[in-house]
């Protein structure tokens, strides 16, 4: 009962956060380095997306990295998916322990756009060369339980983007919370992400030669450097509660909600679950992007297994599966290990 109690208010807040941005432009494609909205780790990707108040394993440090601080192993991620368009998309993630001090983590994303044919003006089908383009951000970590309930984390961040030999890069943070309650292992998280500064292309691609005053035929030509735009980073906020539906030895049922504000589209709702047989076999499954105008998202699922091979040390191998609307359909890979 609480627990749609809280899945209600998160709904009408993302109902009414909506109803507000319809009624203006949702300033879509706005933003600089879109690849920050890709979401990190097929377990929680499985789940919709709604894990900012799971948070416990090594993908936390994406989406809530205030979980990290109630992990009770060191953790290595890493992720691998072939995106469509044959972009590669890959995610790393570290997390150590520092006992009362803290826990520290360290994330790298890389997004490989592939090789494309090169085209100008004169050469519109292409002049015989290629360029890669890829966006890559690393990330630093610290996260700390305040009591025995709260925990709070921040990261710090530096993100490139290249085009061919042009690049843009910028610095940013990420603040987390995350809150237990004392009924069905209820939790409550809140992220802010890439609070930064602005992105702009420069580069050599950037250096003309241009004639200042065309009416003089004398006038030389000067060197130049064209200008480019400033983009904000895109924004997110956070807000989601987990908790667990169903226990009895040896079946669990965790359920989750996340509520997304971005500052670059309309407000949407994340809903996903887990049932896990023996907390070594699981089943996932969710809706990503509830109430979002035109959305290409929508349902996810996917599963994981646990491989014991020590007295601390273990390791999990989980899929995920996301549909869409008009793309083909990512898959994802993620390999958990905790030592």
């Amino acid at each position: 009962m609480i627990m749609k109690k809280l899945i209600g208010i998160l709904f009408i807040l993302t109902a009414l956060m909506n109803s507000s941005l319809y009624s203006a432009q949702t300033k879509v494609a706005t933003t600089a380095a879109q690849f920050l909205g890709i979401g990190q780790g097929a377990r929680a990707l499985a789940t919709g997306g709604a894990f900012s108040a799971v948070a416990n394993d090594p993908s936390a440090l994406y989406w809530n990295v205030a979980g990290v601080a109630n992990l009770e192993k060191n953790g290595i991620l890493f992720s691998h998916t072939k995106w469509f368009a044959d972009i590669s998309h890959q995610y790393f993630a570290l997390v150590y322990q520092l006992g009362y001090v803290g826990t520290v983590g360290l994330s790298a994303t890389y997004l490989n756009y592939g090789t494309m044919e090169r085209t100008t003006i004169e050469h519109q089908e292409g002049d015989g060369t290629k360029f890669e383009s890829y966006d890559f951000v690393l990330n630093l970590h610290f996260a700390r339980q305040m009591s025995d309930k709260f925990s709070i984390g921040g990261t710090v961040k530096y993100i490139t983007q290249k085009i061919d030999i042009q690049q843009a890069s910028g610095v940013a943070f990420d603040l987390g919370t995350l809150y237990k309650l004392d009924f069905r292992d209820t939790q409550i998280g809140m992220s802010f992400s890439n609070f930064g500064t602005k992105m702009q292309m420069e580069g050599k691609g950037l250096y003309v030669n241009h004639d200042i005053d065309e009416s003089y035929d004398s006038n030389p030509e000067v060197n130049a450097v064209l200008l480019t735009d400033k983009f904000n980073l895109p924004i997110f906020f956070r807000a989601g509660v987990s908790m667990t539906a169903f226990e009895r030895d040896p079946f669990k049922i965790t359920i989750a909600a996340d509520a997304l504000y971005p500052n670059d589209n309309s407000a949407s709702l994340n809903l996903g679950a887990e049932f896990s047989f023996l907390e070594r076999f699981y089943l996932r499954g969710g809706y990503k992007d509830l109430g979002l105008k035109d959305s290409e998202s929508g349902l996810t699922f996917g599963g994981g297994v646990r491989l014991f091979y020590g007295t601390r040390g273990e390791i999990l191998i989980d899929y995920a599966y996301q549909t869409m609307e008009y793309l083909s359909s990512p898959q994802y890979f993620s390999i958990v290990l905790y030592f």
